[in-house]
């Protein structure tokens, strides 16, 4: 297994020390080996760390990401961060894309169709050829030959073959990062949150995407929870679990007991060779993000 992390600030925050002493007390009990990372503004280390490409290489994307455009002294610095004394990679990529919006699988990964929002991909005029005209059916976002181009080079930057799925709007999803959305069950089944709990448009849009790129899904319950002091709060997302090579530890809330209750059974039915260890981390779900948020592996 890779070198776990997570930033230096979930172990001095105070707001996060109890949900820290949970998440260490299973890492030590599975003897999963971490370090802390120096130099990050927050916490969410997936986002600003590099991503693995299809050869297993690391690189850089530019985290810049629009909702921190008023708050740029939050915005963590990859270049800032180092690991015994030096970058983890040197090989950048000229395109903002954060690293909870990278979901890979074998030569796959998820991406939400929020980059075309990102990377200003939106003012173009429209294409006419095949492929774009299939996108176009799927994804809210009219599908131009700007964004279409975006694509075709980050699939043969990464030597990946990029899935597209899409997002809610910045006000109901402020991140659209795909691993609120869907994660990777196997190379051609994915689970994604129960669409009987999305709006009809997006869980229209949602199946038109499997469809397009031939997955198969599972679904895993979810509810929407919403609290003024915390409106972005992860708090009824399942899917931002922590998947190791043997090991998943998986949030719960304990505020629906019952649906907490049936996704730990669906999680255990769908990994029955790892071990799923139940967690409540609703200080960090609360600042908008879970577990897969705020690791990473290199």
């Amino acid at each position: 297994m890779k070198q776990l992390y997570f930033s230096k600030l979930l172990s001095t925050d105070p707001k996060y020390h109890n949900d820290w002493q949970r998440i260490k007390s299973i890492l030590e009990k599975h003897k999963i080996s971490y370090s802390l990372l120096e130099g990050t503004k927050d916490i969410w280390a997936r986002d600003y760390m590099p991503v693995t490409d299809g050869k297993g290489n690391l690189v850089q994307f530019i985290y810049e990401p629009s909702y921190l455009k008023d708050m740029r002294h939050r915005q963590t610095k990859p270049e800032q961060i180092l690991i015994n004394g030096k970058r983890p990679t040197n090989t950048n990529i000229n395109f903002k894309l954060d690293g909870g919006n990278y979901v890979k699988h074998g030569n796959k990964v998820i991406i939400t169709e929020r980059i075309f929002e990102e990377n200003n991909l939106r003012t173009e005029e429209l294409s006419e050829n095949r492929r774009v005209e299939q996108l176009k059916k799927i994804f809210h976002t009219p599908f131009n030959g700007v964004q279409q181009k975006a694509v075709q080079d980050l699939e043969r930057f990464l030597n990946l073959e990029v899935i597209l799925i899409p997002s809610y709007d910045s006000e109901v999803d402020l991140t659209g990062h795909s691993d609120g959305y869907m994660r990777f069950i196997s190379e051609g089944v994915v689970l994604i949150s129960s669409l009987s709990e999305e709006e009809e448009d997006f869980a229209i849009k949602m199946v038109a995407a499997l469809k397009r790129y031939k997955l198969d899904h599972k679904e895993m319950p979810c509810y929407l929870y919403y609290h003024p002091d915390h409106p972005y709060s992860a708090i009824g997302c399942y899917l931002n679990y922590l998947e190791l090579d043997n090991l998943i530890i998986f949030p719960i809330f304990d505020i629906k007991p019952q649906v907490d209750n049936d996704a730990i059974a669906m999680i255990k039915k769908l990994f029955p060779n790892k071990h799923i260890e139940p967690i409540i981390i609703n200080d960090i779900a609360n600042a908008g993000g879970l577990m897969n948020c705020i690791s990473w592996e290199g």
